[in-house]
């Protein structure tokens, strides 16, 4: 469509003049209410009354239209973004998702939430002011828990010493990995250890079959927020090796916007977005654990940082292990999570 490929052209002219060569540009309303930005919704809205385009090209179209209309912005949070490979990215996204889940959700419909135990302080970003809630704590299972150690050492002593048949080990960045990948393939391949490592051994789906039926030992590196999607047979993983703590990036534009909303914001919105992950994390590791799999922590903040106390004790409702200040369960003992639950919910179970 060379219509479509010339306004296409144009918007990466008028995006290049509004970043100014920044990464990260927060589109402002005199961005939109440029008459370059005039121009360009005017020619979109022609071309999408005139003609025809498939469902996602005209979805994207649309999204792009209202991105473009300062009108349509209000409450919402826009920004273009190049990413290190060059990639550009124009994103509209609301400003508090709790407004937008109130108005879409919760006035329409009765809502459950399932959020992890002790975390119902922290859903503030979710939870609107002023929302009729109800909590349900839900039963856990003993075999819910694992063990968790604080361990001080480094990754590298994991990579040299493999102590587990399969190991998932989690940095922080894909460059970290491309080093280590660089520096241990060799090493481990003498030793007959195989190194699956994000960005360089294929997609997900390719990495996640090549890890089940590698033989042991099988050490596999990728970042946190990766690890998130992985599903793996049960049985499978003996070690979770999170090397750092995953922290937002400070530097991530929605993440700084969201964080004015919080006269504290490390402690009332970065510490609770790190225990929510850390949950999702626990939570992905028990669906794929060896019977006696466990996790190590090896980040040194959880020691040399007055936070670092919160987030151990944190942790201590999904650990076995006595080194949290936690006695091993027995087998008949159950713990319980937290259910927010709107007050006219119906009774589920």
């Amino acid at each position: 469509n060379a219509e479509l490929t010339s306004f296409t052209e144009k918007i990466q002219i008028w995006i290049e003049k509004i970043r100014a060569k920044q990464d990260v540009h927060e589109l402002k309303s005199s961005d939109l209410q440029s008459p370059d930005a005039g121009g360009l919704r005017e020619r979109l809205s022609v071309m999408l009354e005139k003609t025809v385009f498939s469902p996602p090209v005209k979805s994207l179209l649309n999204q792009l239209k209202n991105i473009l209309d300062s009108s349509q912005m209000n409450g919402r949070a826009a920004w273009i973004e190049e990413r290190q490979d060059g990639t550009q990215f124009l994103q509209s996204v609301p400003e508090f998702p709790s407004r937008a889940l109130k108005e879409k959700l919760f006035d329409n419909f009765p809502t459950t939430l399932l959020i992890p135990p002790k975390s119902a302080e922290s859903l503030t970003e979710i939870i609107p002011k002023g929302q009729n809630v109800r909590f349900e704590d839900c039963e856990r299972s003993v075999f819910d828990l694992v063990p968790i150690d604080f361990e001080d050492r480094n990754p590298e002593s994991i990579l040299k010493n493999p102590q587990a048949k399969k190991i998932i080990m989690l940095l922080p960045s894909r460059r970290l990995i491309e080093e280590a990948f660089v520096k241990y393939t060799e090493q481990l391949e003498e030793k007959g250890i195989t190194l699956i490592c994000q960005n360089l051994s294929g997609g997900l789906e390719r990495m996640q079959a090549e890890f089940t039926a590698a033989p042991s030992p099988c050490i596999w590196m990728l970042t946190p927020w990766t690890y998130e999607l992985v599903t793996l047979p049960p049985e499978t993983a003996g070690l979770l090796a999170i090397s750092s703590l995953p922290f937002d990036h400070p530097g991530n534009f929605l993440f700084s916007k969201r964080s004015l909303h919080y006269r504290d914001s490390f402690s009332d919105y970065s510490l609770p977005r790190l225990e929510h992950r850390l949950f999702r994390l626990i939570r992905t590791f028990c669906r794929h654990k060896t019977s006696d799999g466990r996790i190590a922590i090896l980040d040194k903040r959880l020691t040399e940082k007055k936070y670092g106390e919160r987030i151990k004790k944190y942790l201590e409702q999904f650990a076995m292990e006595e080194d949290l200040g936690q006695k091993k369960p027995s087998a008949r003992k159950k713990t319980r999570g937290t259910a927010v639950v709107p007050e006219d919910q119906m009774a589920l179970f």
